[in-house]
């Protein structure tokens, strides 16, 4: 294997290396993940604005149901005592007098009481089918995490897997080549060094070279890599 071979070699591996890790960070779950957690904060928004609205209408129900109901046992009360046979006329006079106040009070809070339900009633079921919808993403939350573990580990695996095959195609590579190889994988940080030169680009950074620049790549002796003059990856013949 002569010496660009061995290169190419080694920049093949590099590039199934940064082939895998590209897919790891653009699995469609992580995006899918990313897409419903951002469904679930305007859901969660959601929830806390019905949360605050329908906070005090129901203190406000339950104020109006106890009235209701204190109204309605007065009513009975009263009822009670003016059926009672030992009753003076005149006490029978101020019992009815009061049975008619209570009797007003009593039909303008069951009046409110149904206004207030009315207004409830709605918010509720809202709130209730937004919070079934919360709970199903939940869900869907944990399956898509589960699988990304999942496909996280394989990928980590194969990359482990392939770095590892790495080892004796750099140590295949003459060690002037390789210094510069790996001066260019730095500079680009990290993963692949070299380019191939398509139409006149490098397709590394795809910056059009120079006449001057193609000029000095077709002198380039055999055996030996000119750096891009734009990102330093070295230009394979």
């Amino acid at each position: 294997m002569d010496e660009l071979t061995s290169l190419v070699a080694l920049v093949d591996a590099d590039r199934w290396i940064e082939r895998v890790r590209g897919q790891k960070s653009q699995l469609p779950e992580l995006v899918a993940l990313h897409e419903l957690e951002i469904e679930m904060k305007s859901l969660a928004s959601v929830l806390t604005e019905l949360t605050a609205t329908l906070a005090p209408l129901k203190t406000e129900l339950s104020q109006s149901s106890t009235a209701v109901s204190t109204l309605a046992q007065r009513k009975v009360e009263l009822e009670r005592r003016s059926a009672a046979p030992a009753a003076t006329p005149k006490e029978l006079v101020a019992v009815q007098s009061e049975l008619e106040h209570v009797l007003v009070q009593l039909g303008e809070a069951q009046n409110r009481e149904v206004e207030i339900f009315l207004r409830c009633e709605p918010l509720e079921l809202e709130l209730a089918n937004t919070s079934e919808g919360a709970k199903a993403m939940v869900a869907r939350r944990t399956e898509l995490r589960k699988s990304l573990d999942e496909l996280t580990a394989s990928l980590d695996e194969e990359i482990a897997s392939l770095i590892a095959s790495r080892t004796p195609l750099v140590e295949a590579v003459p060690e002037r080549l390789r210094s510069q190889y790996e001066r260019a994988r730095s500079h680009v940080g990290g993963g692949v060094g070299a380019a191939q030169v398509v139409s006149g680009r490098c397709e590394g950074c795809h910056i059009s070279l120079s006449p001057l620049d193609i000029d000095r790549l077709k002198r380039t002796p055999s055996g030996e890599c000119m750096p891009c003059p734009e990102c330093e990856r070295l230009l394979l013949p």
